[in-house]
C-alpha cells in the first residue's frame, strides 16, 4: 500500500458535510465520556502533587 498516495490523493475524499458530521459525533462521544468520568469519579489529576486518581 502506497501511504503517500493514499494520504495525499484527491480520490475518495469526503465532503465538508460528512467531515463535520464525523467531528460532531466525536464531540458528542467526548462529552458523554466526560460526564461519565465526572459521575464515576475516575478523573486523572496530575496537577495536585502527582497523584493519579
Amino acid at each position: 500500500m502506497d501511504w503517500k498516495y493514499l494520504l495525499t490523493s484527491f480520490e475518495g475524499r469526503i465532503n465538508r458535510a460528512k467531515f463535520w458530521a464525523g467531528i460532531g459525533v466525536f464531540i458528542v462521544i467526548a462529552i458523554i465520556a466526560f460526564i461519565l468520568d465526572a459521575i464515576l469519579g475516575t478523573r486523572f489529576t496530575t496537577a495536585s502533587g502527582g497523584q493519579i486518581g
